[in-house]
């Protein structure tokens, strides 16, 4: 009887981290890369819900698989990736590619709703300056300054900055010869200033300051 017991709490213990560890991985996850970086989709987002992992390109559904996720692994109808967490919003993940043949790891920051009290109607009418790529540029929504190029690099011209929004997460979108080429999700707006996430290798963070709105 106590050899029952032990075994129903050992089984009930399983069941209980094997939902904790579904739970604490349950969101949205961007790729992280430089602005020098490629990558297909183009920007690439993993969703994990539900027994279900869906990936984006950005807001397109393209790909969806069931799901069993244990401590260290993801396995899906598949493959099977080996993930860990970095700290609770970055993780790493493992994965084959080249015919399964080679095995490389990403890193994906988790997706988190923008804290502000602003309006999707009322943020397009603001105005930023940022310090990039060594020197000062202006973040605008506003179509009539679109022609004000925004420099993603030393190469690279982006003729068109939107707002947008997947969910409650609002991200900066950069458009570069036609193409989204980048976005950055937008972590605060406040009165004075919007704060991105930029998530790249360092997950580095940028405070925009607001010119005038």
């Amino acid at each position: 009887m106590q050899s029952l017991l032990r075994f129903f709490i050992f089984f009930v213990t399983v069941l209980i981290s094997l939902s904790n560890f579904g739970q604490k991985i349950n969101s949205k996850w961007m790729l992280t890369k430089d602005v020098t970086d490629s990558s297909l989709p183009s920007i690439n987002i993993f969703e994990f819900k539900n027994d279900m992992l869906y990936q984006y390109d950005f807001d397109k559904l393209i790909d969806s698989s069931m799901v069993v996720i244990s401590k260290d692994k993801i396995k899906t109808e598949d493959s099977t990736f080996r993930y860990l967490f970095l700290n609770k919003d970055l993780l790493s993940i493992t994965m084959p590619i080249i015919n399964k043949d080679y095995l490389t790891t990403f890193k994906y920051v988790r997706v988190q709703p923008t804290k502000t009290s602003f309006e999707k109607k009322d943020i397009e009418k603001m105005i930023f300056n940022i310090s990039w790529s060594n020197e000062e540029q202006k973040i605008s929504f506003r179509k009539q300054e679109q022609e004000e190029i925004f420099k993603l690099e030393k190469n690279t011209d982006c003729e068109i900055v939107r707002l947008e929004k997947i969910d409650k997460t609002y991200f900066v979108s950069l458009f570069c010869y036609g193409k989204r080429r980048y976005v950055f999700p937008i972590k605060k707006i406040t009165e004075k200033e919007m704060i991105l996430c930029v998530p790249s290798r360092l997950e580095r963070v940028y405070n925009l300051h607001l010119i005038r709105n």
